[in-house]
């Protein structure tokens, strides 16, 4: 007779999922694999949230559902990445990681999209405005 319930049990099963898909995330970092293919693999690992596992994919594609729209390509991008970073800071350190990698943005440090989202509101303000 096991103490576990059916629910212990379905979580332990999601448990060794995520660590699973986590161990193949880290095996392509370092066989250095591209970020496309670093984006596709880390979709595919299982992450706390909220008391659940969910697809890290699922969770990018939810977080970026709820950024607003930009006329401004770089606005849009660099508050998406925002989204993505400020979901990954509720998580665990490495399924926050994992999460930012699904989201696409492991290799975009929030530094240069901010800067190239600030320069390109700048010349669309000038182009609209003039100086």
């Amino acid at each position: 007779m096991s103490l576990l319930t059916l629910e212990d049990l379905a979580w332990l099963r999601q448990y060794r999922e995520s660590l699973s898909g986590w161990s193949r995330y880290q095996l392509a970092k370092l066989r250095g694999a591209s970020c496309g293919e670093l984006m596709d693999i880390a979709g595919q690992v299982l992450v706390f949230d909220r008391d659940r596992y969910v697809l890290a994919q699922d969770l990018a594609a939810s977080v970026l559902e709820g950024v607003g729209n930009s006329q401004i390509h770089e606005q849009w991008e660099y508050e998406c990445a925002c989204a993505v970073h400020r979901a990954a800071a509720r998580l665990s350190t490495s399924d926050g990681e994992v999460l930012i990698a699904a989201g696409g943005y492991a290799d975009q440090p929030l530094g240069e999209l901010s800067s190239a989202s600030f320069e390109a509101v700048h010349e669309a303000f000038l182009a609209l405005y003039g100086e």
